[in-house]
């Protein structure tokens, strides 16, 4: 009878029961927000992964760099990425990279 009694939802979320007179713990409140986490990335994988809304990229004006509105996407693993802020996105090179001195890496010369 005991075989019934065990949970089979071993990956299931599992969320702490706080009631009044019960010591709080930091793995109580570790255990909410693993609890939490796993029940934002569920829904999120449910909705399918890409963009919600926004994030859209346009050229910007008088400039070369592209910017990238805000937006909101999902991930595959269902966590949200959001860009809260419009973004710009420079295509030019400010400051040509330096190889290492110590590296086996260089340019290329290609003439």
């Amino acid at each position: 009878m005991s075989q019934f009694l065990k949970s089979v939802f071993s990956d299931a979320i599992q969320y702490p029961n706080f009631f009044n007179g019960r010591i709080l713990t930091a793995t109580d409140l570790r255990d909410e927000q693993e609890a939490f986490l796993k029940l934002t990335r569920y829904l999120g994988q449910a909705a399918g992964a890409g963009v919600v809304y926004g994030l859209e990229v346009a050229i910007a004006p008088d400039s070369d760099a592209l910017v990238i509105s805000t937006g909101l996407a999902l991930n595959l693993k269902g966590d949200a990425l959001a860009l809260p802020a419009e973004q710009p996105v420079p295509l030019t090179l400010t400051d040509r990279p330096q190889p290492a001195t110590d590296s086996p890496f260089a340019p290329c010369d290609l003439e």
